[in-house]
């Protein structure tokens, strides 16, 4: 075994990609990794990660400059502490550490590892483990606030396609790209979303009895609720439609439980307690989000497909949005012609000379 490790240092060692980094952790003579495979004055994370993976090994720590362990688990329960502990530079490349005076930096391709944080689930292959994060984090390990999904959207209702798939999109950014989308108008304020990619605004709607739900199953009671939030978890646990009602709850669901009644949305008027500019329903009153045409979103004739992640709906003339529910943005009155709009229909007011549905007529 010995001149096999000589060898492999001898040769040169590429690192390697399997393992990622855990953090540091407090070691002592009861040791968190068994195997003490090298003391190597040109030590180095890639080298002692190739050392314990090319004889079997999944985890590999690096302690007191030299030191290389190795493991499959952990000999006991670890306690991690700050990175700032582990401070000593690598003999082999000083721009890395190489753990401390009993402090070892540990990377892992395992679960073993207990690799995510905050809330993150683990899971693994035969080469690495990957860390599903919560709402709100990111990262390798779940270990960096942010959120996996950037939206844009106008005032408080998500009306914009999806214009990024990831976190770099900053306030000024989002802005000037919801303004080149054309779908800032009327001094209305584009504003940076983390609803996640998929589900959209269907509306506000009644909910009047425990037993007659709108949306099941119930996920949730938080006292950090928003649409985002909600979304997230619907989503997490497979589900298409998301429902906020009396501030903190959260509803998930792939159907309508019943035939739904649509309300004003004045009707939900509970702000959410995660974000108070948004609305998280009422007293009986459930705002919905869903990517699934089976929340029958397109209104006013339109029709809705999908696929396995967001609905679209194709609107009649005339209309416009995600979900056809709007007249004037269209932007249909010609020659000068300024727009109106009710609940249910559009005017063009017409300047002098000009006449017809959309001012596209000359007077006599």
């Amino acid at each position: 075994m010995l001149a096999y490790i000589i060898l492999l240092i001898a040769t040169g060692l590429a690192p390697c990609t399997g393992m990622s980094y855990v953090g540091c952790y407090m070691d002592s003579t009861n040791r968190i990794l068994l195997t003490w495979l090298s003391n190597d004055n040109s030590n180095t994370p890639a080298r002692c990660i190739k050392l314990c993976e090319d004889v079997g090994y999944r985890i590999a720590g690096v302690q007191y400059t030299a030191a290389c362990f190795c493991d499959n688990k952990w000999q006991r329960t670890p306690q991690k502490v700050d990175d700032s502990e582990c401070g000593m530079s690598c003999p082999g490349d000083s721009s890395y550490k190489c753990g401390g005076a009993w402090r070892m930096n540990v990377y892992s391709s395992t679960c073993e590892a207990y690799p995510c944080q905050n809330g993150g689930t683990c899971s693994e292959t035969s080469t690495k483990y990957t860390c599903k994060c919560p709402f709100g984090w990111t990262g390798t390990n779940c270990q960096t606030t942010g959120f996996s999904y950037a939206r844009c959207f106008v005032e408080d209702r998500f009306i914009l396609p999806r214009l990024s798939d990831d976190n770099s999109d900053t306030l000024t950014s989002c802005i000037q790209r919801c303004e080149d989308n054309g779908s800032v108008k009327n001094n209305q304020t584009c504003l940076l979303s983390t609803n996640p990619a998929g589900m959209s605004y269907v509306g506000c709607f009644v909910e009047d009895d425990l037993s007659r739900r709108i949306l099941l199953p119930r996920v949730s009671d938080d006292k950090s609720n928003t649409p985002a939030r909600c979304i997230q978890r619907c989503e997490d646990n497979g589900y298409r439609m998301a429902g906020v009602a009396y501030s903190v709850e959260c509803f998930c669901g792939n159907n309508w439980q019943r035939t739904p009644e649509i309300v004003d949305d004045s009707e939900c008027a509970s702000s959410c307690p995660g974000d108070s500019k948004y609305k998280c329903g009422f007293s009986w009153r459930m705002n919905v989000y869903s990517s699934t045409c089976e929340a029958n979103p397109c209104k006013n004739g339109g029709t809705c497909s999908e696929n396995s992640s967001e609905y679209t709906c194709k609107c009649p003339f005339g209309w416009t949005g995600t979900n056809c529910q709007d007249t004037c943005e269209a932007n249909l009155c010609q020659n000068g012609g300024t727009c109106s709009e009710n609940s249910s229909d559009y005017m063009c007011k017409c300047p002098p000379g000009w006449t017809g549905t959309y001012c596209q007529a000359k007077t006599q």
